[in-house]
């Protein structure tokens, strides 16, 4: 989710504040001296063969990486997160696509999608793969109830929970496709969509399902809502009518789970009123408004960051609705500022404009206070390479893991100190 702030005239109620709330202003670009650069704590060799390619993840005390060799075979290696020490290593399945990793009672379920039908275009089953490379289970398009040759996708897993949905149309496109729930365990299946729902984005985390759907046949003006289920067993928890009026510059696939009591959900109409809805699961709202562009969720610390109508961003503390700070359009007339992501308290993005010498530069911001805690280059982490205060990398090879004090934030880029960037929000 990407939220901006374009620099414009305030409209005559964006002064209008709450006596607590803190407006910030962009700075120059500064490292500040609680900014530290993490310590490399181990190096492992995983493959002499690999082109770069890789995904990279964290379960329980292991990592899981996968890399791709220049034959385009795939090939997993599984080590202790603490040390680096290499406990397996196995070729991936022919014909695999790129995994996700499953933790199952602390032990890495790599699942992938694979070839059942031999010459089949994509895969058209998905296999859990032990630790040891052994096939755990194996669930193929057919058991799922699909034609033969459906392409399957194994598109996220969180704990022992697993969604894989159906290809309708060549990657990346997931529109109007079905999904299933899945016990990564053993493959069961513990429910799927019905055949009326034809579910777009998707988000599983806080033992929730959620995900939006078209729940008619129009593909002009389409009856869309938003269903929130208990990831346990797929059970109703709570659904929301959808309407297809939000600003064009924001995407209709827009909200998502904060946390086990707070989910955020675009475009609802409650009474008559609001495009945007904080709520707890089951629908009672706590806050619904007006928004332009996503809004960025940060599910450690239960915030989001909203952009209202009038050219301002709000920090928003998810569990009572209660606006922490707040962008004013007036502080930033003829700049940029962007929000992309959020970790551990933390907002992550960019700024571009003058004071940030005009060129697009990295951002973290503390995400309770709107203060910038570092501006420059850097790369974003992707939060599956992050557990905690240790950060996984694959480079040259080598899976190397980097700890430091604080948050992780972004990976420096040259000319600045090579290493992890960490904060202290």
């Amino acid at each position: 989710m990407v939220l901006a702030l374009t620099g414009c005239a305030a409209d005559d109620n964006s002064d209008v504040l709450p006596p607590d709330v803190q407006t910030t202003s962009v700075p120059t670009p500064v490292r500040p001296e609680d900014a530290s650069v993490g310590t490399v704590r181990w190096r492992t060799p995983v493959s002499t063969e690999a082109t770069g390619s890789h995904r990279i993840g964290h379960v329980g005390t292991s990592f899981v990486v996968t890399v791709a060799h220049p034959d385009n075979s795939l090939h997993t290696t599984v080590g202790d997160v603490a040390t680096g020490v290499v406990t397996s290593s196995f070729a991936m399945p022919p014909g695999s696509n790129w995994p996700v990793y499953a933790d199952v009672a602390g032990e890495p379920v790599t699942i992938t999608a694979t070839l059942a039908t031999p010459g089949a275009p994509n895969g058209d089953s998905v296999r859990g793969i032990n630790a040891d490379g052994s096939t755990r289970w194996e669930v193929t398009g057919g058991q799922l109830g699909q034609p033969a040759g459906t392409s399957l996708d194994a598109e996220m897993a969180v704990g022992d929970r697993l969604v894989v949905r159906a290809r309708t149309a060549p990657r990346p496109t997931f529109d109007d496709a079905p999904l299933w729930l899945i016990d990564a365990a053993n493959g069961t299946v513990l429910w799927r969509s019905p055949t009326v729902m034809t579910p777009r984005w998707v988000d599983l985390r806080s033992g929730l399902l959620m995900f939006s759907y078209r729940s008619d046949a129009d593909r002009e003006q389409p009856n869309d809502r938003v269903s929130v289920r208990s990831s346990v067993d797929g059970a109703d928890v709570a659904d929301y009518q959808v309407v297809d009026d939000m600003p064009d510059n924001t995407h209709r696939l827009c909200g998502g789970i904060i946390s086990t009591t707070r989910v955020l959900a675009c475009g609802v109409r409650v009474e008559g009123a609001g495009q945007a809805i904080l709520a707890d699961p089951r629908g009672a709202v706590v806050w619904q408004g007006d928004i332009e562009d996503q809004p960025v969720i940060d599910t450690d610390a239960s915030l989001v960051a909203l952009g209202r109508p009038d050219g301002s961003v709000e920090g928003v503390d998810a569990a009572d609705a209660a606006v922490l700070w707040r962008w004013s359009a007036a502080d930033v007339a003829g700049q940029r500022r962007q929000l992309e992501f959020a970790r551990q308290g933390v907002f992550i993005g960019s700024v571009l404009g003058s004071a940030a010498g005009d060129d697009e530069i990295s951002t973290a911001v503390a995400g309770r206070t709107g203060d910038y805690l570092f501006v420059g280059p850097f790369f974003r982490l992707s939060d599956r390479t992050v557990s905690g205060s240790t950060v996984l990398q694959f480079a040259d090879g080598e899976v190397i893991a980097t700890t430091g004090d604080g948050v992780p934030v972004g990976d420096l880029k040259p000319p600045a100190e090579p290493g992890i960037l960490y904060l202290r929000p």
